[in-house]
C-alpha cells in the first residue's frame, strides 16, 4: 500500500510525463460508464466488459497508456530508485528466490 507521501510522488510524477494534450484528456467529463451505484465489487466482476467500454469513451489507447506507464516507471526509478522501491514491493517469496538463483549463479561461476 503506497503512503501519502509515496501517492503524492506518483502523481507529480504521473502530471509530469502527461503532455497538454493527455493532461487536458484526462480532465473531460466520462461517460455513461461513470454510473451510479456501481460498486468496487460490481467492477471487478464486470470489468472484462467494462475495459473496452471506459477506454473507447474515455478515448483512451492501450498502446499509448503502456508507453507511459514505462516513461513514469523508468523516470521514477531512475531518479527515485529507493521511493519505488518502497511503493512496489516484491511478490511474495520473489526476494527468496532472486537470492537463491544469485547464489547458485555465483557457486556455478566459480566451477
Amino acid at each position: 500500500m503506497l503512503s501519502g507521501r509515496q501517492r503524492n510522488q506518483f502523481k507529480e510524477r504521473r502530471q509530469l510525463s502527461l503532455d497538454d494534450e493527455k493532461s487536458q484528456k484526462m480532465r473531460k467529463p466520462r461517460g455513461k460508464s461513470r454510473r451510479e451505484g456501481l460498486t468496487v465489487e460490481g467492477i471487478l466482476e464486470t470489468w472484462i466488459k467494462l475495459k473496452p467500454i471506459v477506454m473507447e469513451e474515455w478515448d483512451e489507447n492501450r498502446d499509448e497508456l503502456i508507453d507511459l506507464f514505462r516513461k513514469v516507471r523508468d523516470d521514477w526509478l531512475q531518479n527515485d530508485f529507493s521511493g519505488w522501491m518502497g511503493a512496489n514491493r516484491f511478490y511474495l517469496g520473489t526476494a527468496d528466490a532472486l537470492r537463491f538463483a544469485s547464489s547458485k549463479k555465483k557457486t556455478n561461476d566459480k566451477c
